[in-house]
C-alpha cells in the first residue's frame, strides 16, 4: 500500500482484523506526512542554495535551513513499532518453542518441513520422549493485538494446514503451539476442539 502510494498507483488492502486496518491507514497517513515534509524541505533547500551568497558561512546556514534530515529522523509510527514488534515476537516465539520442547524432552529432528506442492510448511519437526514424531506448527507472538489462536483467521489457517498435511500423510501428528488459545465457548474454540477430537492434533499454549 505504501509502495503504491509512493509511486502514484492505487493500492487496495484487506484484513479481517479492524485493528490492522486502522494501523494500515495510520501508516499511509504517516508516510504521506513524511513525504510532504521531504518534498517541502527539498524545495526550500533548492531555493536557499540558489539565493545564498557565495560566503561559505552563509551557504552553510542557507543549506541548513532547508535540510530534509528531519524527515528521516521523524518519530516511528505506532504501526511501524507494532509491526516490528510482531516480527520480533515471531522470532522470539520460535526460540521459546524450541527451548520449551527441549526442556520437555523432545528431540528436534528437523528445522522446518515444507510441502511446496500443497502450499504448507511447518517450522519444526520433533520427536517426543515416547518416540512419537510431530510436525510442529507455531502460531502467534506476544505483542500483537489478538495473539495466537484468538485470531480467527490464524486459527483456521492452522486447522487447514493440519488437514492438508493429513491428505499427504494420513497418520501425521501435529503439535500446534500458540501464544494464546481461543476463548472458551467461542466458535474458534469449538472448531479447535473438534479438530483435536478427530485425532492427530495436539495443542499447547506457551507463555513467555
Amino acid at each position: 500500500m505504501v509502495a503504491a502510494a509512493r509511486t502514484g498507483r492505487v493500492g487496495v488492502g484487506f484484513d479481517t482484523d479492524l485493528d490492522y486496518v486502522e494501523l494500515a491507514n495510520q501508516r499511509l497517513a504517516d508516510d504521506a506526512v513524511r513525504g510532504r515534509a521531504a518534498k517541502d524541505g527539498a524545495l526550500k533547500n533548492g531555493a536557499a542554495k540558489a539565493d545564498a551568497p557565495k560566503d561559505g558561512a552563509a551557504k552553510a546556514d542557507a543549506t541548513k535551513a532547508g535540510t530534509v534530515d528531519g524527515a528521516d529522523s521523524s518519530p516511528v509510527s505506532e504501526y511501524e513499532e507494532r509491526y516490528d514488534g510482531a516480527v520480533a515476537a515471531s522470532a522470539k516465539m520460535l526460540d521459546l518453542v524450541e527451548a520449551s520442547l527441549e526442556a520437555e524432552g523432545y528431540e528436534l529432528t528437523t528445522k522446518g518441513a515444507k510441502f511446496t506442492a500443497q502450499g504448507i510448511d511447518f517450522p519444526l519437526v520433533a520427536t517426543d520422549p515416547a518416540g512419537e514424531r510431530f510436525y510442529v506448527d507455531v502460531v502467534g507472538g506476544f505483542t500483537i493485538t489478538k495473539p495466537g489462536l484468538e485470531r480467527t483467521d490464524e486459527l483456521w489457517k492452522a486447522i487447514g494446514r493440519f488437514h492438508v498435511l493429513r491428505t499427504i500423510e494420513p497418520d501425521a501428528e501435529v503439535l500446534l503451539v500458540t501464544s494464546k488459545l481461543p476463548r472458551a465457548a467461542t466458535p474458534g474454540a469449538k472448531a479447535l476442539n473438534a479438530a483435536i477430537a478427530a485425532g492427530g492434533l495436539r495443542v499447547q499454549e506457551l507463555t513467555p
